[in-house]
């Protein structure tokens, strides 16, 4: 690589380089970090669907992804179904944004047979709210509490909707570096 030629961001190239315009503003370094999440969300689910009990798949909520990718990822929308949760209106909607919902229970592609049967005894289903986070290796108990609270709103609208809600909570976060603290070291014969 050869040496910089000038002051400007090597990534955007548009703005002067400074530690504020990397941390802050540089929008080709934000679109990387949202690829790098984004493409991890995708291989989570693509594990949780081949968990799933029959080789099935579940109405499954995806925010990964461009729209035209849905049916390939085997999910069925980017943003709640209006149906979900009839009582938010669009801005709520658009602001409740989990990475992954499933509806466990409920088939990827509901005939409307299947939607209303799930409408009218919405306890019978379980939807799961499943969250991605990157983190530094020392942050991972901040990253889950700020994942837990970023959806606390609509695992309680959910609830108040009359839908069972899973109880663990599905935040994954990914570290940086794969840190090993020192209380996981055995102890030193030598003494420091």
């Amino acid at each position: 690589m050869s040496p910089a030629s000038d002051d400007l961001c090597p990534l955007c190239r548009a703005c002067a380089d400074s530690s504020t315009h990397a941390l802050l503003e540089c929008s080709r370094l934000k679109a990387m970090h949202i690829k790098r999440h984004d493409s991890t969300v995708r291989k989570i689910l693509r594990a949780l669907q081949r968990r799933t009990y029959g080789g099935g798949s579940y109405y499954t909520i995806l925010d990964a992804c461009k729209a035209a990718e849905l049916g390939a990822l085997g999910a069925a929308a980017k943003r709640l179904p209006r149906w979900l949760l009839p009582a938010l209106n669009d801005d709520e909607r658009a602001v409740l944004r989990p990475d992954i919902l499933r509806i466990i229970g409920l088939p990827a592609a509901p005939t409307e047979a299947e939607l209303a049967r799930a409408l009218t005894s919405k306890d019978q289903y379980t939807v799961q709210v499943v969250e991605v986070g990157y983190c530094s290796d020392y942050s991972w108990r901040d990253k889950v509490q700020a994942k837990l609270e970023q959806h606390a709103a609509l695992v309680g609208k959910l609830r108040e909707e009359g839908w069972k809600v899973d109880e663990a909570p599905h935040v994954i976060v990914v570290g940086a570096k794969g840190a090993v603290f020192l209380s996981a070291q055995p102890p030193s014969e030598e003494a420091p």
